[in-house]
């Protein structure tokens, strides 16, 4: 038996979309994605803040080797009459606490600032001193591609003339004293690509771990919070509550350091 003209047509429109019931499929995909975007955000960041905190784990390890190497003597100090490099810090003498551990990290370095064994040869992208939050704002290749730094008070609060650097054995509760943080200058992120930055921009001054402060500070970049390496080589996550400054130039706990 034959189906008539107007019965086959009435069964193939039946097999197909109308332009509203397009559009409804469209809007429901739209708004589960809308949806689901927020959660790959999230997992895509949390994984930035494991990969981070991988990255401080073994800055933690090449602090206990460098200290071994070098009597106890922790990877950062400064002249205690802050002549030389940068107020004192990364001087010939004492050069940048990264320029220092770079050998254990399997990294290269030269003079008293520089990662790389020269200009022309410096990392041409993300190194474990760089943390995946903030590699995108990095202008590779960078002599300097550091998200991390020490607080100037572990410095100046240590013993010592004409160096002021201290030894880790004599550090009271290691435990909760951060050798180094997630930093960030006030350019980043939401400022320009950073290329080759200060070397003092690595020094962090702690009295200023305030949000929206104009001077170097703590980066806040995982969801308020920052990971830490503390000087008995663990890495612990620290809310912006737990770091804050309780006031203008004073410093919390984590980066009061007392010496034995």
């Amino acid at each position: 038996m034959k189906l008539k003209r107007n019965n086959v047509n009435n069964v193939c429109s039946k097999g197909r979309f109308t332009l509203i019931e397009l559009l409804v499929v469209i809007a429901i995909i739209a708004i589960l994605a809308a949806m689901l975007l927020p959660a790959l955000n999230k997992a895509r960041e949390k994984a930035k803040t494991i990969k981070c905190a991988s990255n401080l784990k073994q800055v933690g390890t090449a602090l206990f080797q460098y200290t071994n190497d070098f009597q106890d003597y922790i990877p950062m100090g400064m002249t205690a009459d802050g002549t030389g490099g940068f107020s004192g810090y990364a001087s010939w003498a004492l050069p940048a606490w990264y320029v220092r551990v770079a050998p254990y990290l399997g990294l290269k370095s030269y003079g008293t600032t520089v990662l790389g064994t020269s200009y022309a040869t410096r990392p041409k992208g993300p190194i474990v001193l760089t943390c995946p939050s903030q590699e995108q704002y990095f202008k590779f290749p960078n002599n300097q591609p550091v998200s991390y730094a020490p607080a100037d008070t572990l410095a100046s609060s240590a013993p010592g003339t004409p160096y002021k650097n201290g030894k880790i054995t004599r550090i009271t509760q290691p435990g909760s004293r951060i050798f180094v943080i997630d930093w960030q200058n006030k350019n980043l992120p939401q400022g320009p690509l950073v290329s080759d930055a200060t070397p003092f921009a690595n020094l962090m001054t702690p009295g200023r771990i305030i949000i929206g402060d104009s001077a170097n500070n703590c980066g806040l970049r995982h969801s308020l919070g920052a990971n830490a390496t503390l000087l008995d080589g663990h890495v612990q996550y620290l809310k912006y509550q737990a770091i804050r400054s309780p006031a203008t130039w004073v410093v919390s706990d984590y980066f009061n350091y007392k010496w034995k």
